[in-house]
């Protein structure tokens, strides 16, 4: 017969058991969906990484393209080709162009003549290459660019006159506001997009870049995948003209399901910044990511196959380390169960339960000499070392509101040798652990007022002047008909308080330039417009906008914008008291807002900053200029009067011309 000891030995076995078995499974079922998030994760990263490779370079191109098209040199060519002087000057300017474009060449058109001037390397003079004609289909491009609003288009095409495949930039050209003709340059979209892909191969990976119809322009899927049989072919071909050399693969030759129509629709009806992950089940490629090549029609496609990741073996060796370590505590949870629960509970289901009652009644049978006073003792002793132990802070306060008592780590939060001792400071000078004998007092009233349980967070000292967070739990515990206590928590919350502090900062703060941010300033302005109605005082505020900010990163990237908008927030901040505050409004405008500041003070430090900003060069961007709006807070104001009254303050620097202060005092306040 199994006795009651092995039959408890078994259910715990058991429990153990499928404890184990569930485990495992939720494990391998949670390897497989992170190892599916990390993929799609990683395959719109890549992705975004391939595309933003290629979009730097095209926007380097575009932005060489516009300075070209800017030149003296360039646009009195294009009024006047037959001249030799503006055919010299334009030489020049070509030349020196030609250094620094990627593909070393430039073309360009004369309005007047519509003649296709296509300039490769360090040339001497100027060779038409063809006249371009309405009719032609190949010619579209620069009629459409007339025709059109746009200052510059990009096209992936085939050149009638070059018979070369590229991407080009064509740029309109304008002098004193006429349109005179169109110039630019030719990107090799081969050397381009191969470079670009070479850097990002990686195995599991396959990337190709479709064009407009939804061909394969470069890439293709010839590695063999174990999915062919021999001499079946790797890819699909398709009829073509003798003259075209466009690629004759198609993306729906291996994803049939491929909708070019939506993916472009998905692109141009929304401002989509990321690339678009979906599913697929192609050779053993399981996740694929799409995005747009820059205003050209293009598209990079990638591949991935999960199985890179993390192969069938990788899991499994996963879960067998995991059944492993498990199986490790099994076996130690069973020692312990058997040490420290079978044992004394066999013996408990096996005789009497033993007696509940309050915190000072004893066990039932503690001082019985038999097996059931051994596991009385045994389980008082236990009971003890775990309040002994236990790091968090335990305390008893009695029904006329007297400490009673307090656990070894209550009493080394507070660095107090006894309970008695502690209850002495309480009685004597409870500002010391307080703060003041009147927050005692409420603590003491709140604990009374409550009919059960009450929870506060506050800030304590020790008898060595050191102060700390802490979190206080309180229960009320009724020991008979007419006799209670209150039972208590207290844990050390300091940490957690910093945390939330640093968390605060944080959420105030602009990640870019370190100042505050607009969150921020909405809480300080109502504490200043608080004290300004209390006390009488000037409140004054500035808002100034960098000019032309659009132009620094199409020109020079986002990467410069950041960093001009670094430089100004350093440049206003070392000009200003610590008493004002500094914030980034939003994109390129900042605020400050100054306390206890005259309007005639607030004037003088905008001009200081617009000056300061004016005279510093930045390295890449060179000379920034901004416009400031100030004005003053009238007497009880409204905050949504106020800023309208700067808002339009810094709307008419704009408008006159930019680079300036304007200011608006109260009498504009009507307006």
């Amino acid at each position: 017969m199994i006795s009651l000891k092995q039959q408890f030995r078994l259910i715990m076995l058991g429990i153990v058991t499928i404890a184990m078995v569930m485990a495992g499974l939720l494990f391998l079922g949670e390897v497989l969906n992170v190892t599916d998030l990390v993929v799609k994760s990683y395959a719109r990263l890549y992705n975004n990484e391939i595309v933003g490779e290629i979009d730097t370079y095209i926007n380097r191109e575009i932005g060489l393209a516009q300075k070209l098209s800017n030149t003296f040199a360039i646009q009195g060519f294009l009024k006047n080709s037959q001249s030799a002087e503006a055919e010299e000057a334009a030489l020049v300017s070509v030349n020196e162009f030609n250094q620094i474009f990627y593909n070393n060449n430039t073309f360009m058109v004369p309005m007047a003549t519509q003649d296709f001037y296509y300039l490769n390397g360090q040339v001497s003079e100027m060779i038409a290459e063809g006249h371009l004609e309405a009719d032609m289909d190949q010619d579209a491009w620069y009629f459409d660019l007339l025709a059109s609003d746009d200052d510059y288009r990009l096209k992936i095409d085939k050149d009638r006159f070059l018979g070369t495949l590229g991407l080009w930039i064509n740029m309109k050209v304008y002098d004193q506001g006429q349109l005179i003709g169109v110039v630019g340059t030719q990107l090799s979209m081969e050397a381009l997009i191969d470079n670009i892909l070479i850097a990002y191969e990686q195995t599991g990976v396959k990337t190709l870049v479709v064009n407009e119809s939804g061909g394969i322009e470069l890439g293709s899927f010839d590695e063999n995948r174990g999915d062919e049989e021999p001499g079946e072919s790797q890819a699909p071909q398709h009829q073509q003209d003798q003259e075209d050399e466009h690629p004759t693969e198609l993306i729906t030759d291996y994803l049939p399901d491929f909708d070019l129509t939506a993916v472009q629709t998905y692109f141009e009806t929304e401002d989509k910044g990321d690339s678009c992950v979906f599913d697929i089940n192609y050779k053993g490629f399981e996740v694929s990511a799409i995005a747009p090549i820059l205003d050209s029609g293009w598209y990079v496609v990638s591949f991935y196959d999960t199985h890179n990741f993390l192969s069938s073996n990788d899991i499994l060796n996963y879960v067998l380390l995991i059944l492993g370590i498990m199986a490790a505590l099994a076996l130690v949870i069973n020692l312990v169960i058997e040490k420290m629960l079978i044992s004394p509970f066999s013996k408990i289901m096996a005789s009497t339960v033993l007696k509940e009652g309050q915190r000072e009644a004893e066990i039932y049978g503690l001082h019985r000499n038999d097996e059931f006073g051994e596991l009385a003792r045994s389980i008082d002793k236990m009971s003890r070392q775990l309040v002994e132990s236990i790091p968090v802070g335990l305390f008893i306060i009695n029904q006329q509101q007297e400490f009673q008592y307090g656990n070894p780590y209550f009493l080394k939060l507070f660095k107090c040798p006894s309970s008695e001792v502690f209850r002495q400071i309480l009685e004597e000078n409870p500002a010391k652990i307080f703060g003041s004998r009147g927050v005692y007092q409420a603590f003491l009233d709140r604990m009374i007022k409550k009919s059960s349980y009450l929870t506060v967070e506050m800030e304590l000292g020790d008898l060595q002047g050191g102060r700390f967070w802490a979190e206080v739990q309180i229960a009320k515990t009724w020991k008979n008909h007419f006799d209670y206590e209150f039972e208590g928590i207290l844990i050390n919350i300091t940490d957690k308080k910093k945390e939330e502090n640093r968390l605060i900062e944080e959420a105030s703060r602009d990640a870019l330039t370190g100042l505050y941010n607009r969150a921020y300033f909405n809480r300080v302005v109502e504490k200043a417009i608080e004290h300004a109605d209390r006390y009488r005082s000037d409140l004054s505020l500035v808002i100034f906008d960098l000019d032309h900010f659009k132009v620094i990163n199409d020109t020079f990237g986002h990467q410069t914008g950041d960093d001009v908008l670094i430089q100004t927030a350093k440049i206003a901040g070392d000009l200003l008291r610590q008493s004002d505050t500094l914030v980034r409004w939003g994109g390129e405008e900042f605020a400050v807002l100054m306390p206890d500041t005259s309007l005639e003070a607030a004037v003088a430090v905008a001009e200081r900053i617009r000056l300061a900003l004016k005279t510093y060069v930045h390295p890449a961007a060179g000379q920034v200029t901004a416009s400031f709006g100030v004005s003053i807070r009238c007497r009880h104001e409204e905050l949504l009067s106020f800023f309208t009254r700067v808002d339009q303050a810094l709307y008419e620097a704009k408008e006159s011309g930019r680079d300036q202060v304007c200011v608006r005092d109260c009498e504009f306040l009507d307006d």
